[in-house]
């Protein structure tokens, strides 16, 4: 199950905003993303790092995505 939820840190312990239906003691993993950072801004840095936009040197990749996509010189 994924779900996400808002939280507060205080004292050393992260306590919702909102109630959370979960049993007692389970185990879950926690990614943190501050509001100042946001949300967006780390998607963006996460798809850039996967992807690797910026490193080709291309400009034109929009205006000449079909010539890109399927070259004829390969």
């Amino acid at each position: 199950m994924i779900e996400a939820i808002t939280a507060i840190y205080e004292e050393g312990v992260f306590k919702p905003l909102q109630p959370v239906q979960l049993p007692e003691h389970l185990s879950v993993r926690i990614t943190i993303v501050t509001d100042e950072d946001g949300m967006v801004q780390t998607q963006k840095r996460a798809a850039q790092k996967i992807m690797g936009l910026g490193r080709s040197g291309l400009t034109t990749v929009a205006r000449q995505h079909n010539e890109y996509l399927y070259r004829k010189d390969w």
